[in-house]
């Protein structure tokens, strides 16, 4: 029955992230309400074990002081009407029972979406398509994520950039001095990975991740399948 407990909890997630998602898509929200509490002060959502009599259920939900409001059909979640200011209090009650799968507080949800402060990221209609805010409110990007960038380099100095690059290789020349001389490779980097929400320049789609730049092209943009698959085999073999 726990693993049933947590499928429902997982489709109930699945379910507010379509929610989100949808709201969001209809345009960013003008203000999100500001509430004292993060949830429903006098509600409580709670399923119960599947062999549980609906007596015993009735009985379970009269013993804390609580009423039966609804049933979230599919799910047989039930929400409970409690005294307001005492969803805690009920939360402990109900999951000292065996009978009881889990309880938990209604919570509010909001199409709030995570905006980075980038001047730039207003003209970046690509995040916006495949929207990155939504996905940004979930996670911006771990740094032992390495995003391996195989082009002409990447500029090292560049403020989007500079502290998150790590060391990389030349194959065009054949050294450890990957710095971009085209300008391509650092705007893919930019793309896959720039910092956000500093104030300048652009947003990157995972903006905490690391940047391994492999140079297997040369300052008109031209380069050979040889070194492309070489850097491959480079980037695998050194963590990305």
């Amino acid at each position: 029955m726990a693993g049933m407990a947590e499928k429902n909890g997982f489709f109930l997630f699945l379910l507010f992230l379509f929610w989100i998602g949808n709201s969001a898509q209809a345009g960013y929200a003008e203000g999100v309400k500001q509430r004292a509490s993060p949830y429903v002060e006098n509600e409580v959502l709670v399923q119960f074990s599947g062999d549980v009599s609906p007596s015993r259920t009735d009985e379970i939900i009269q013993s804390v002081g609580a009423k039966s409001f609804s049933v979230i059909d599919g799910l047989d979640i039930y929400v409970l009407k409690v005294p307001k200011g005492s969803v805690e209090e009920t939360i402990r009650e109900l999951q000292k029972n065996p009978d009881v799968l889990f309880a938990e507080p209604n919570y509010y949800l909001s199409a709030d979406d995570t905006i980075p402060g980038d001047p730039g990221f207003s003209n970046q209609y690509g995040l916006l398509n495949i929207r990155a805010p939504q996905g940004w409110d979930l996670s911006t990007g771990a740094s032992w994520v390495t995003i391996a960038v195989i082009d002409s380099g990447v500029d090292y100095s560049h403020p989007d950039l500079a502290y998150k690059v790590l060391p990389g290789y030349d194959f065009v020349n054949g050294d450890s001095d990957p710095q971009d001389d085209n300008g391509h490779g650092t705007h893919v980097a930019g793309i896959a990975a720039a910092a956000a929400n500093n104030g300048i320049g652009i947003a990157g789609v995972s903006w905490g991740a690391a940047v391994m730049p492999l140079k297997v092209l040369d300052s008109s943009g031209n380069g050979t399948y040889a070194n492309a698959a070489a850097a491959i085999v480079w980037a695998t073999d050194h963590g990305a």
